[in-house]
């Protein structure tokens, strides 16, 4: 695998993820996270992935409210 071949299958990766989060609106961190996972693991290659998602000045006097998972391929 090339480095070319890295950078495309993450640009295609990303522009799904932009798709989802303009498409739909998720109340819920934690659905977020499970659509995000969903998205990645089509790409057979992937075995691990982790994120972190954080909401911005959604609750008074704290800069973020956030969630990190990560997932593995049995």
């Amino acid at each position: 695998m090339t480095k070319t071949n890295i950078i495309k299958i993450v640009d295609k990766i990303i522009n799904k993820l932009k798709i989802l989060v303009k498409k739909r609106h998720h109340e819920l961190l934690e659905d977020l996270a499970e659509n995000i996972f969903t998205i990645i693991f089509q790409n057979k290659l992937v075995k691990k992935a982790k994120i972190k998602i954080e909401k911005l000045e959604i609750i008074k006097n704290s800069e973020s409210v956030g969630v990190e998972f990560s997932k593995s391929r049995l």
